[in-house]
């Protein structure tokens, strides 16, 4: 059986510039389909942009901040993320998602509406925040400390768990271990062992890179990818807009 080449992207959050940077990417590496683990939208100034390309994927998950717009566009206060900046975040994207003809209009809000939470591919569990809970839970290398934690969360996934939120990309090993992509080079094999990977973030990492990340899954080889983009134009574009 051939070997699917899967980009796995997470935390788009409109950022249309470093969104296309990773697509450029991915396309050199010959990848064969791209699944996302959610937030597509909110913060940026491109969620309508950025929400059209994932139109076109295979496999696109539900983040928090996806169901958060969602709810504004069905005109309920946002469920997820009671901080007034957040709320204020989802309905500046909920805006941008009604601009344009009414049937691409309906085409984005059932394309929302349709998102599932998980995915399983291949053995592998997907989620956006974690295995325990998909939308709300956190999984930060720190908590390679809290030992209950991990176990809840391990014994949770049969096999590997993908996961983003975080925007900080690495490998949680179930001895309680924390692999960044510069521990092992940029690239973890993954065995037999259970494993939490977080993929990072492509539009708003947090790891003190500025740099768009993703991770190529091939085979059992993770790769961990980063990719510049020109960020002063989504700053310009932050400015103009606020």
């Amino acid at each position: 059986m051939a070997i699917v080449k899967r980009a796995i992207l997470s935390d788009i959050h409109g950022n249309l510039e470093a969104l296309e940077a990773v697509l450029d990417d991915a396309r050199r590496q010959r990848i064969d389909e791209i699944l996302c683990l959610g937030d597509v939208v909110t913060y940026g100034p491109n969620p309508r942009e950025c929400l059209e390309r994932a139109m076109c994927w295979p496999a696109c998950l539900l983040g928090g901040d996806d169901l958060a717009v969602r709810e504004v566009l069905a005109g309920q206060q946002p469920s997820r993320g009671p901080v007034e900046r957040d709320a204020r975040h989802a309905a500046c994207a909920a805006d941008q998602l009604r601009v344009g003809p009414p049937a691409d209009v309906d085409r984005r809000t059932r394309f929302l509406n349709h998102l599932d939470a998980t995915a399983i591919v291949d053995g592998m569990l997907f989620v956006h925040g974690s295995p325990r809970w998909t939308l709300d839970e956190h999984i930060f290398p720190e908590d390679v400390y809290n030992s209950l934690k991990i176990a809840k969360l391990f014994a949770l996934i049969d096999r590997h768990c993908f996961h983003g939120k975080s925007h900080i990309p690495g490998v949680i090993t179930a001895d309680e271990k924390f692999y960044g992509p510069d521990d092992c080079g940029g690239r973890y094999r993954l065995s037999g062992e259970k494993a939490l990977i977080d993929v990072g973030s492509v539009g708003q990492p947090r790891d003190g890179d500025h740099r768009a990340c993703y991770v190529i899954l091939d085979d059992e080889m993770v790769e961990f990818r980063r990719v510049e983009y020109p960020f002063e134009i989504t700053h310009r574009k932050l400015e103009t807009n606020s």
